[in-house]
């Protein structure tokens, strides 16, 4: 019979490593704090999908008790199938079809279209209930139509249900949303998920205020911000590697989405480049971009300022950003104000100057203001952006490059923020 002193959790992440990236990072550090505080989880994930970035150094650190990976029928899964049987070169075909195609082809599926993940999810997530005990069940979104199977397991174990958003359901204003009525019972749909859901965790404060605003003030107890933040762990016998060059090296590390363009930095950084002479600058790009964003430096007249690098290794990319003069962060115009990308942390922790691209009242710019990184300006202000790059640089040249880290949002700290809110719902008692 199981310890039943163990604590478990079952956790279904449709995103789990061997993929990377910012939707991978979270429920991985999720699982490898929460079994230092002695947790063990089973993860449901799938068994291999056709996505922008992999590293297979993050499956180490995840310390995850099982990862149960199922087959699916959502595109992604079905593109990594057939390149193993037709050996199609599906990575070309992914990273070369723009986003409003993508957009057009998710836009056929109920829900959203990892929706075939469904079925088999729920197979795993019974077989799970019969071989072990638990103390809840947890999901992480998107995709959101993983949340109805994991609201099904929690009621046939009679399990506390924690709903995680990285990012906004229907409130996402970033996305293109179904209209009339298809949007009305999503939104419903979301409604009764929220009222279902023991725990609500959400990636950003402004994300819960836009919940409480919308599907009402009564749902405040369960909703609790639970930040990326950084792993400590990661930093840890990391430094500065680069010696001066006389070159200001600017590096953005990840991908750009939907309307996060680059085109008006690039104006600005040519601008930069003529008025602010000597500016010897390059424009490091680390990750795996879509068409739009090769485009936009392809047309800029700065092709030779900017190098595209592949998709790194975590830690690789950590040594990247301590090696960087400005880092960059794109979040984008007013409507993203609820937005702190997966990154922001990790810039903060680095300690080096960051230049920012979002809107003066979003939560991203009040936590960089709170650690003294004050070059914040719209995405679409050239002469705003040409501005912060002078003063960076000037600022890079005295000498004035450090910065407050903001310890409150260390991994650890956020899983035991976490752990003390499933306390609080009782389930811990026997």
């Amino acid at each position: 019979m199981p310890d039943s002193k163990v604590r478990r959790l079952l956790l279904f992440a449709y995103f789990y490593p061997p993929l990377g990236g910012p939707a991978v990072q979270r429920p991985c550090k999720t699982v490898k704090y929460l079994s230092e505080f002695g947790w063990e989880t089973d993860v449901i994930t799938t068994g291999g999908i056709v996505y922008h970035s992999t590293d297979e150094t993050l499956l180490d650190e995840c310390r995850h008790h099982r990862a149960i990976r199922t087959a699916s029928l959502d595109p992604m899964y079905l593109l990594e199938r057939l390149k193993k049987l037709l050996r199609i070169d599906t990575g070309r075909l992914y990273f070369g079809t723009g986003s409003a195609r993508k957009s057009l082809i998710k836009k056929l599926f109920p829900i959203d279209d990892k929706i075939g993940w469904l079925p088999f999810a729920l197979k795993a997530g019974r077989q799970a209930l019969l071989t072990n005990r638990y103390h809840a069940v947890m999901v992480t979104c998107g995709p959101f139509s993983s949340a109805l199977t994991a609201r099904r397991i929690a009621r046939k174990g009679k399990l506390p249900l924690i709903l995680d958003y990285r990012d906004h359901w229907t409130l996402n204003n970033t996305t293109d949303q179904p209209s009339g009525f298809a949007f009305r019972c999503l939104q419903k749909l979301e409604q009764r998920l929220l009222r279902d859901a023991d725990l609500v965790l959400t990636a950003t404060d402004f994300m819960k205020q836009d919940l409480l605003r919308r599907f009402g003030a009564e749902l405040e107890p369960k909703i609790l911000p639970y930040y990326n933040g950084w792993d400590e762990a990661d930093f840890r016998n990391m430094h500065r590697q680069r010696q001066a060059d006389g070159k200001l090296r600017i590096s953005y590390l990840g991908t750009l989405y939907g309307d996060r363009s680059l085109s008006f930095f690039l104006g600005a950084l040519q601008q930069f480049g003529t008025e602010h002479p000597p500016a010897d600058f390059e424009l490091q790009m680390v990750g795996n971009f879509y068409p739009e964003t090769h485009q936009e430096v392809e047309s800029c007249g700065l092709k030779d300022k900017v190098t595209f690098i592949p998709q790194q290794s975590h830690a690789s990319a950590i040594q990247m950003m301590l090696d960087s003069d400005i880092l960059l962060l794109v979040i984008g115009d007013a409507k993203n104000k609820w937005i702190l990308t997966g990154k922001l942390f990790e810039y903060l922790r680095s300690q080096r100057p960051i230049l920012a691209l979002t809107a003066p009242d979003s939560e991203a710019a009040g936590i960089l203001r709170s650690c003294g990184q004050n070059a914040i300006c719209p995405i679409d202000d050239i002469p705003a952006i040409k501005d912060c790059l002078a003063n960076l640089q000037d600022g890079i040249a005295k000498g004035n490059t450090l910065y407050k880290i903001p310890e409150q949002y260390e991994r650890s700290l956020q899983v035991k923020n976490l752990l003390d809110a499933i306390t609080g719902l009782g389930v811990l008692s026997d």
